[in-house]
């Protein structure tokens, strides 16, 4: 039988040993740290920001996004972007999409393969395929409303008027349903009238970006700008009514501002403090 040799390990190797252990822990404690401080999980976003690069870091929404080539990142808009490896939506999901002919069109994208409407598989590429604007499209086989096909449209004839409007031969469609038939057979200025800053007429109803607002009489509204309208005995911002306004006195005075008898406004927000009486904005 053959002897075994037992290795004594002095007191001062094991406290070594154990010194080397505690430092690299401490090492990659202080990185993790050093790290955690240069790309914090989350921001205070910039202002009309979806996608931010900061110190070496990529945020979404204020959030860090992980796994990122910070050198080639690049907003594609419309919540895609890609780096040198990948294409991601939404701040992170990877698509597995063809990364040499993605081409983002709005909420519309494509490449070699497919088509995608917000990340999401639509149907598969051919070359008829065409986007309207951010919610409409069309190819040879169908028209669709984002994920939806709109069985009803006639392809001759369709066209979008808007993101929420459309039209064919037989129809009027909005937000891609039907809304009523088209009885002018195609004559756009006779079906609906685009007023301006996306408000449009149809029959007695007033609508912003195809959201009702209300009923008129005696043609009772005026469009302003910075998207406000006085319709009635309201005033609309876009779809909102400042229930605080005035509609008899209310006028626009131009930069975003506007005022009536009791209040000034920033779009349609009350700057308090302000004297309505006194209050103008000068060009400059």
């Amino acid at each position: 039988m053959s002897a075994c040799t037992v290795t004594q390990i002095s007191n001062e190797e094991i406290n070594t040993k154990v010194e080397q252990k505690e430092d690299i822990e401490n090492n990659v404690i202080i990185e993790k740290q050093e790290k955690e401080e240069l790309c914090p999980k989350k921001i205070n976003k910039t202002a009309g920001m979806i996608y931010e690069k900061r110190n070496n870091c990529v945020y979404f929404e204020g959030g860090l996004i992980k796994d990122i080539d910070y050198d080639t990142f690049e907003d594609l808009g419309y919540y895609y972007a890609k780096d040198k490896k990948s294409i991601i939506f939404w701040g992170g999901r990877k698509l597995d999409f063809d990364y040499n002919t993605f081409k983002v069109l709005n909420h519309y994208a494509y490449d070699k393969n497919h088509v995608y409407y917000q990340g999401r598989f639509l149907i598969d590429y051919n070359e008829s395929f065409q986007s309207f604007n951010e919610k409409y499209a069309q190819d040879k086989n169908n028209v669709y409303y984002g994920l939806s096909i709109i069985k009803e449209a006639d392809l001759e004839t369709f066209l979008a008027i808007d993101e929420a409007f459309a039209e064919d031969k037989n129809y009027l469609f909005r937000f891609g349903k039907i809304y009523s038939v088209n009885v002018h057979n195609n004559n756009l200025p006779e079906l609906i009238e685009y007023l301006d800053f996306g408000y449009y007429l149809y029959k007695d109803r007033i609508y912003y970006k195809g959201i009702y607002l209300q009923k008129i009489l005696n043609n009772d509204y005026k469009i302003l700008k910075d998207r406000l309208a006085i319709i009635g005995n309201f005033v609309y911002s876009g779809e909102n009514i400042i229930e605080e306004a005035d509609a008899k006195t209310f006028e626009h005075l131009g930069y975003g501002y506007s005022k009536d008898k009791n209040n000034v406004y920033l779009h349609d927000k009350i700057v308090e403090g302000a004297d309505p009486a006194t209050f103008n904005v000068f060009a400059d």
